[in-house]
C-alpha cells in the first residue's frame, strides 16, 4: 500500500531542524531572557520618582448625560483655555501641550457618577499637590463658561503621593523580550548555517542508503564495571579516568553490517569521513569516527591499513582517499553546517566506484 506525504506533515518534518537546534541553544535563550529582565529591572528601578495628587470636579447640575459629559469634559481638559490657565496661574516655564504629553496632567471619568478626577503628577509632593488644583481651578471655570452645567471643585490639601515603579513589569516585559532576540538570532544562525540536526536531514543531504543516530556519554571507569551487557552502551574510548561510550548498544556492529549489504566486501573497501562541527576534531563525534575506521580499516596509497578517518575540511582529499574503497561510512556531528555535508556529497557524486553510503549521526 503506497502512503502520500499531506502538507501539513512536510511541514513539521522540514521545521523540526530548526526547532531541535533553537532547543539545544536553550542556555542562549535563557541568557537572553536573564540579560533582557536584569536591563529592564535597572531601568525601571533608575527612574526618578514621581508624585501624584488628585482633584475631583463634579457636576450636580447639567443637561448631559454621564457618558456624554465624561467625553465633552476629556475634550474641554486637553483645549489651550484649560492648560494655559494652569501654566499661567503656576507660572511655569512650559507650553500647554506639554503637561499632557509629558503626563503631568490627566483626567479621568469616575465610573457611575458626573464627575471627573484630575491628576497632577511631578517629581515632588507639593508640585504635584499644586498642579493637581490648578487644573482643576481652570476647568471650573472654563467648564461653568462653556455649558458643562454647575460644577463643583474638591481640591487637595495632601501633597502627592510616590506612584509604584513597576519594576517587575518592566522586568518581565524585558526579559520576554530578551529571549524572543536570542531565539531570533538562533533562527538567523541557522539559515545561515543550515545545521544538520537529525538522521533524516543528514541521510537525505547525503543520499545515503541507511542512517543510523548515535548518543554518546562520558562518565566514570568504575561505572563500566559489574553492568549488564549493552545497559551501558559499547565504550569506544578510555581518557583518563572517563569512558566515552556510545549508545544503543551494539550500534557500531550494525554500521559495518550496513557497508557489507549491497557487497561492499572486507576490511579494507569501506572508508570512513568525518564531518565535525566547527571544525572541532576532538569531539565524540571524531571518537566514533576513529573506532568505525579502526573496524573497517579505511584505505590508502600503500594498501596499509591506517585506523584514521578521513577528515571533510581538515586537509585530506576526499577524492584520493575514496579511490579503492567501495562503501562510505560519513559520520556527521550534530551542527555541522549543511554546506559541509553538500561538499562531500559532490565528491562522493563523482566516485562512482563508492555503491554504498552510510551515515551516522552523533549528537
Amino acid at each position: 500500500m503506497e502512503s502520500t506525504t499531506r502538507p501539513g506533515d512536510a511541514n513539521r518534518t522540514a521545521a523540526r531542524p530548526a526547532l531541535r537546534f533553537i532547543a539545544r541553544g536553550w542556555w542562549f535563550i535563557l541568557l537572553g531572557i536573564v540579560l533582557g529582565a536584569g536591563a529592564g529591572y535597572a531601568q525601571a528601578a533608575s527612574t526618578p520618582v514621581v508624585y501624584q495628587a488628585t482633584a475631583v470636579v463634579v457636576a450636580p447640575s447639567t443637561g448631559l448625560s454621564t457618558d456624554t459629559f465624561d467625553n465633552v469634559a476629556r475634550v474641554v481638559f486637553q483645549t489651550d483655555a484649560v492648560l494655559g490657565g494652569v501654566v499661567d496661574r503656576l507660572r511655569l516655564h512650559t507650553t500647554p501641550r506639554s503637561l499632557l504629553t509629558e503626563h503631568h496632567l490627566a483626567i479621568e471619568p469616575v465610573s457611575g457618577a458626573v464627575a471627573v478626577r484630575i491628576l497632577g503628577r511631578a517629581a515632588d509632593p507639593a508640585s504635584a499637590r499644586g498642579l493637581a488644583n490648578a487644573a482643576a481651578q481652570s476647568f471650573l471655570v472654563v467648564g461653568n463658561q462653556h455649558g458643562l452645567g454647575t460644577l463643583h471643585g474638591f481640591l487637595t490639601n495632601h501633597n502627592g503621593v510616590a506612584e509604584p515603579a513597576p519594576v517587575r513589569r518592566d522586568a518581565a516585559i524585558s526579559g520576554i523580550a530578551g529571549g524572543l532576540l536570542a531565539a531570533a538570532i538562533l533562527l538567523l544562525v541557522f539559515a545561515v548555517r543550515r545545521p544538520t540536526m537529525d538522521e533524516a536531514q543528514a541521510r537525505q543531504a547525503l543520499g545515503a542508503q541507511a542512517a543510523f543516530t548515535a548518543h554518546t556519554k562520558t562518565r566514570p571507569k568504575d561505572q563500566d564495571a559489574g553492568a549488564k551487557p549493552g545497559s551501558n552502551g559499547d565504550v569506544i574510548a578510555e581518557v583518563d579516568n572517563r569512558s566515552l561510550a556510545i549508545f544503543p548498544a551494539g550500534l557500531l556492529a550494525a554500521v559495518q553490517r550496513s557497508v557489507s549489504a549491497d557487497g561492499a566486501g572486507p576490511r579494507g573497501e569501506a572508508a570512513v569521513v568525518l564531518i565535525p562541527r566547527s571544525g572541532r576534531r576532538g569531539s565524540a563525534a571524531a571518537a566514533v569516527a576513529e573506532e568505525l575506521a579502526a573496524r573497517t580499516g579505511g584505505p590508502s596509497d600503500d594498501g596499509a591499513q591506517p585506523a584514521r578517518p578521513i577528515v571533510a575540511g581538515g586537509g585530506d582529499v576526499i577524492g584520493t582517499a575514496l579511490s579503492d574503497a567501495r562503501a562510505v561510512i560519513v559520520v556527521v556531528a550534530e551542527g555541522a553546517k549543511g554546506r559541509s555535508l553538500a561538499t562531500v556529497e559532490e565528491e562522493l557524486r563523482v566516485a562512482p566506484h563508492v555503491e554504498r553510503r552510510t551515515v551516522v549521526l552523533v549528537d
